[in-house]
């Protein structure tokens, strides 16, 4: 009777622990930069877009810990800034009540762990870091040995495709949970619209009330609205000689109108502009205008490139962004196809998709 009860007290007390320690967190961490002994870390939280110190403690002998609770699964960031460190370390941890760790290597790169939701984010960051550390091997490969610029950039844009397609795929398959809507948060402006639809399709109903999923769905019902089988939406300014220019007014005067969203500053527009020239020369006389529109802040650098570029369709400077964000441009070059009632027929296509839309519609 004697062992039963003492075995009783045990079991008692073992349910106590575990109750009080799943009440509460505990964060272990690792610091492996040198010189860090007795440096202070902070245990931080964003509210309303600004960072709240929780907890400062002092790193021994490679070693710092933070302890709490929290009512709910919570994303915190273990923070460590040192004059001479080049860069503060921002390490992304979701706090729940239990036994977590922290490790920052010898080169600043922070990994949390611990439970699922900090093992999902971790699997994610080593594919970034997999590819920065690639670009740097590229860019010191290149200082050792010279290589053509396109061959490099290619390399190079290569990298950064295989990563965004990674994110892609990484947010697709983890929407809804915290780790894939902090990377979706991260990541929105270099996701395509389709990449969007995608990820908003793939959200539960909790899901599709976070402000992301809300912006992306506000930013998919513009693009339907722009996008073909709509109307057009007329604009008036002045062209580059000064003179007042209406969309209206040359709707149903050409075949086709195709804007050519564009900027002085932007490489692909550039290099996109001669094949421009060549489509023009060879749609014009079937029925082809193209409208070309600047988002350049500065008037000199437009004419000047309009100039260079020898552009001889009409030249508008859309310097406060207004008519392309009438049409939801959202990176340039882009443009939008009307035909003579006003309905836009194709948007974004340019160099051989272009010329192909062109010559299927021109030969009705």
């Amino acid at each position: 009777m004697k062992q039963i009860l003492v075995l009783s007290l045990f079991v008692i007390v073992g349910i106590f622990a575990a109750c009080k320690q799943n009440n509460s967190f505990q964060i272990k961490g690792q610091i492996d930069i040198k010189g860090t002994e007795n440096d202070s870390i902070q245990l931080v939280k964003l509210e309303n877009d600004r960072l709240v110190t929780i907890a400062t403690t002092v790193i021994k002998n490679g070693k710092f810990e933070f302890t709490g609770k929290v009512d709910t699964v919570s994303r915190y960031i273990v923070l460590f800034t040192k004059p001479g460190l080049g860069r503060a370390i921002v390490g992304n941890i979701f706090v729940e009540n239990t036994k977590l760790s922290m490790h920052i290597d010898s080169l600043g790169i922070p990994m949390a762990s611990g439970t699922p939701l900090n093992d999902t984010l971790r699997n994610y960051e080593r594919i970034v870091y997999e590819t920065k550390f690639k670009e740097m091997e590229l860019i010191e490969a290149a200082k050792n040995q010279p290589v053509r610029i396109d061959s490099f950039t290619n390399v190079q844009n290569n990298l950064w495709i295989n990563e965004l397609n990674q994110t892609y795929a990484f947010i697709w398959r983890n929407i809804n949970n915290h780790a894939g809507q902090l990377i979706f948060q991260r990541n929105m402006a270099r996701l395509s619209l389709d990449q969007m639809a995608g990820i908003v399709a793939q959200a539960n109903e909790a899901t599709q009330k976070i402000p992301e999923i809300q912006t992306a769905k506000e930013m998919l019902k513009k693009r339907d609205e722009t996008g073909p089988g709509n109307k057009y939406f007329d604009f008036e300014t002045n062209d580059k000689d000064g003179k007042p220019f209406k969309l209206s007014e040359i709707i149903g005067k050409h075949q086709y109108i195709l804007l050519d969203f564009w900027a002085s500053w932007c490489g692909p527009c550039r290099k996109e502009n001669p094949n421009l020239v060549k489509t023009y020369q060879s749609y014009k006389a079937k029925g082809l205008q193209i409208v070309g529109i600047s988002i350049d802040k500065e008037e000199e650098h437009w004419r000047n490139a309009w100039k260079a570029d020898k552009l001889p369709w009409p030249q508008l400077l859309d310097r406060d962004g207004g008519i392309a964000k009438k049409y939801f441009v959202q990176a340039i070059p882009h443009s939008v196809l009307i035909d003579e009632s006003g309905v836009i027929v194709a948007v974004g296509l340019r160099g051989e998709d272009l010329n192909a839309k062109l010559e299927e519609v021109l030969k009705k």
